[in-house]
């Protein structure tokens, strides 16, 4: 019941949580909560975990495109799904990171996740890998959607062809084999 409320109070945007707005939106007594999670860390660990199986969920479909390329543009097109379903969740996690140490462990395992498919794709020591990653994350999709004001679709253009040409190799790359310098 309190997991529900954490849930349903991140997906509204609240993202100052706190145990006394649990309680609230789940209608118990703080302590209640606290039964359930004995402290911010136990709600920050179940707010992580749904958050993490949304993701796998999306991660775990097969690439309907065959080329590397291909498929490196398919993973703009599933972040940007992921993105927008769950950005409020995102947002609350970044917020709330530095607060704890146990969030800040998950997030990096979390990234590791979400980057392994690219890196799966790419040669390791590549010199794209970075820029790919960086483009890839939801803190671009969040600068174009939020600070630029771009619909989802133009963002994600916008990711696809700053992607492309990053891509070692690629045609928009400015000739095969030229470094990124990253």
């Amino acid at each position: 019941m309190a997991s529900a409320a954490l849930v349903g109070l991140i997906g509204v945007g609240t993202l100052a949580l706190s145990a006394e707005l649990v309680a609230e939106r789940a209608s118990v007594g703080l302590r209640s909560v606290f039964r359930h999670f004995s402290d911010m860390d136990s709600l920050y660990r179940e707010m992580h975990a749904n958050l993490a199986a949304k993701m796998a969920t999306l991660a775990q479909q097969p690439f309907r495109a065959t080329t590397r390329d291909g498929k490196i543009l398919e993973l703009v097109d599933r972040r940007a799904v992921a993105f927008e379903r769950l950005a409020p969740f995102l947002r609350a996690a970044q917020l709330h990171r530095h607060q704890s140490a146990d969030l800040q462990a998950r997030h990096c395992h979390f990234i590791q996740r979400l980057r392994q498919p690219m890196i799966d794709l790419l040669v390791v020591g590549s010199d794209g890998i970075a820029a790919i990653d960086l483009l890839l994350g939801f803190e671009a999709w969040q600068h174009l959607r939020t600070d630029q004001g771009l619909d989802p679709a133009a963002a994600r253009q916008v990711l696809q062809r700053i992607i492309a040409a990053v891509l070692p190799n690629s045609p928009g790359h400015g000739g095969a084999g030229q470094s990124v310098g990253v």
